[in-house]
């Protein structure tokens, strides 16, 4: 099956108003194309004004008749959260889901509240866009959360999240441990009833998520990801049917193939392993 034949056997996304984050490059881009290729109505949240237009600007080219708008967002920053966040609600649109797919991968910089960057904007950006946005909207929402399979792996012991010591890798697989452990948590524990909350794993794919890692790793890297692993444009495909009536409250959608790291889409249940309750409980 090719993916042409893949998306005509998704539902129509028809009267469906979708904000997708990170969605200027990578799997965002190509999800955005799979969002408007079933008719979906799409509000871009990105920290780049010209990046954004640009994007928009592609995508009316291959879908002219779409209707794309944009809010300007920064999930390194709480408060540009926030602003983001009232802005979208000022427009009146009746958001049905939210795809929060921005990550970075970086051992450079630090988030506004001072944590190292990739941990500040792929796990407390998203928290605290969640949680901000529950206490204005009280409206039946779905929450789409691009997780990664590296969430499988262990924390290291005494990991202290503020402190920059950590390789990049290190803080991008401790992010999206800590980042599904707490959307799972969230549906466990019902503590937004009017939401729901999916995870999805794109599986491996050849983005520039990696562009700063050392120059060696993304010399070797970049091409072995192109020919070893699949494309963003079939990597998004767990989040579209995130989106889909297929996806159900708590599910994981991960590719279905060897190690999850490649293939079509399928729904599981998210792993007992992964839950790390004590993360939240002491909180």
């Amino acid at each position: 099956m090719n993916i042409k034949k893949y998306l005509n056997n998704i539902e129509s996304l028809a009267n469906r108003n979708i904000a997708l984050s990170g969605a200027t490059s990578g799997i965002g881009y190509q999800l955005a194309k799979h969002l408007l290729c079933k008719n979906a109505s799409l509000i871009l949240l990105a920290r780049n004004p010209k990046k954004v237009n640009d994007t928009i600007n592609k995508l009316k080219e291959i879908y002219p008749n779409s209707n794309i708008d944009y809010v300007i967002y920064d999930q390194s920053s709480f408060l540009s959260i926030e602003k983001g966040i009232d802005e979208l609600i000022n427009k009146n649109i009746d958001i049905d889901t939210i795809i929060l797919n921005a990550g970075v991968l970086t051992k450079k910089g630090r988030s506004k509240e001072d944590y190292p960057l990739t941990f500040g904007v792929n796990y407390l950006g998203v928290r605290h866009f969640i949680e901000y946005y529950a206490s204005k909207v009280n409206r039946k929402t779905r929450f789409v959360i691009q997780g990664s399979i590296v969430a499988g792996l262990s924390i290291p012991k005494n990991y202290d999240s503020k402190s920059n010591k950590y390789t990049s890798l290190t803080q991008y697989n401790v992010s999206k441990i800590y980042l599904e452990a707490y959307i799972h948590y969230l549906y466990i524990n019902n503590i937004y009833p009017n939401y729901e909350f999916i995870i999805s794993e794109p599986g491996v794919s050849g983005t520039n998520i990696i562009s700063d890692l050392p120059s060696i790793i993304r010399i070797l890297g970049r091409p072995a990801m192109k020919v070893i692993f699949q494309s963003p444009k079939k990597s998004s495909l767990t989040a579209l049917i995130g989106v889909t009536n297929q996806a159900k409250n708590g599910d994981l959608i991960t590719p279905r193939g060897l190690f999850t790291i490649y293939g079509y889409p399928k729904i599981k249940r998210f792993p007992l392993k992964r839950e790390r309750k004590y993360l939240f409980e002491k909180e």
